[in-house]
Parts: C-alpha cells; structure tokens; sequence
C-alpha cells in the first residue's frame, strides 16, 4: 500500500479551500454581537450550551481530586495515596474513550442524564459513608474507591458529552459567540466551586469531609431536572 504524495497543486488548492472556509465564516459572522445570543431560539441555544457546561463543575466533579486525601485518611502512605490517583487518570481515559461509542449507540442526551443520575448516586454514598467517622478506615477506602467510580462515569457521560452540545446547540452564525458566552459561565462557576471544595474538605476549613457528597447530590439533583425538562 503506497501513500499518495502530495504535489504542488494539491497543496495549493487546499489552502484555497483554506481561505474559502475563512471568507464564508466571516460573511456568515458578519453584522452579530453578542447581544444576539439572548435574543428569540438562540437564547435557548445559548442556555443549554451555558448550562451543559455549567453542569460540568455543578455535578460535583471537584471531588474527584479528593481521592488521595480519603486513601491517605485510610492509613495509606502519601506514595500509595498518589499512585492510586494516577490509576484515577487512566480510569478517566478509558471512560472517555468509551463514551465515543456510547453515544452513537445511545444518544446524548440519554447518557447525559443517566450520567448525572449514577454520578447522583456515587455522591450520595459518599455522603452516608461519611457517618461512620474519619477514624474509621474502611469508610475512607470506600470514599476513596467511590471516587475513582465517580471518575469513571464523569469521563464517560458528562465530561466528554458536554463538548458534543455545545458544539452543536449552537447556530452556525452564533456558534463563536455562544461557545465564549458558555465557557465563560463555566469558568465561573469553577472559580465558586474551587473556592468552595477546598473549605468542604479540610480540616482547618469547614471539615465537612464526605459530607460534601450530600451538598453536591443536592444540586447535582437540581441539575438532573434541568436536564431533564430543558435539554430536549
């Protein structure tokens, strides 16, 4: 099998395909601001990419990184603790991978919510394991374990879907604008919960512990009607 090489009219002709696509979008952006991303349907287009994304940091995704101070907490040495969470990332990249099928096979909206709803049980399961104590070990290894769980379903429902929505939610005209517009609301909401889980969990804080579970099942709730009234 021999690979086609590339001559010089090929390479001239895709970089006049190159400054066609640059010219259309132009004309196509042309005359729009950003005031048009809340005005008639693209107002709900620009909803429903703001709010997937949103819900990226809302479902309780910060705890995730919170799975080396549960192990450690369960007796763990901080090596152990650490190559547990390296175990997390590969986790997270078999879950992305993953969902490339899944979301042919089910749509996205389907294992968007039925995202959010497994990852509403995780949370409350942190939470109840939260009960029995600091003191006590097991508890932590579960917290900890569950955590790895919950990256798991994160990386193969809600983190990898969400780019799919807003990329394709938007208006073709719109699609630049409403895309900042969304990112922006996330990054947000992420500077509120990156100010908030740190307070949640350590013990100088609000030593809330697995506790937070509860709070983040509260409004990851609240995301899943949302969804489920919204994201049609």
């Amino acid at each position: 099998m021999t690979t086609k090489e590339f001559t010089e009219e090929d390479t001239d002709k895709t970089v006049a395909m190159m400054i066609h696509t640059n010219e259309m979008e132009i004309a196509v952006s042309a005359g729009t601001s950003y005031w048009d991303c809340f005005k008639g349907t693209d107002l709900r287009r620009t909803e429903i990419a703001s709010m997937a994304w949103m819900i990226q940091t809302l479902c309780g995704s910060g705890l995730m990184g919170a799975s080396t101070q549960f192990y450690e907490q369960a007796g763990l040495s901080t090596t152990y603790a650490f190559d547990l969470n390296m175990a997390q990332y590969c986790i997270g990249a078999i879950g992305t991978v993953a969902s490339w099928y899944a979301m042919t096979k089910f749509g996205r909206r389907t294992l968007y919510i039925g995202g959010l709803c497994a990852i509403f049980v995780v949370l409350l399961i942190v939470g109840f394991l939260a009960i029995p104590g600091p003191e006590n070990h097991g508890a932590a290894w579960a917290t900890g374990s569950m955590l790895l769980i919950f990256t798991f379903i994160y990386d193969f429902t809600v983190g990898p879907v969400c780019y799919c929505l807003v990329a394709e939610v938007s208006s073709i005209r719109l699609r630049q604008k409403t895309i900042v517009l969304a990112r922006n609301f996330y990054n947000v909401v992420g500077i509120i919960n990156n100010v908030l889980t740190p307070h949640m969990l350590n013990k100088t804080g609000w030593n809330w512990r697995g506790f937070s579970g509860f709070f983040w099942a509260g409004v990851n709730a609240l995301c899943i009607v949302w969804c489920y009234f919204r994201l049609v």
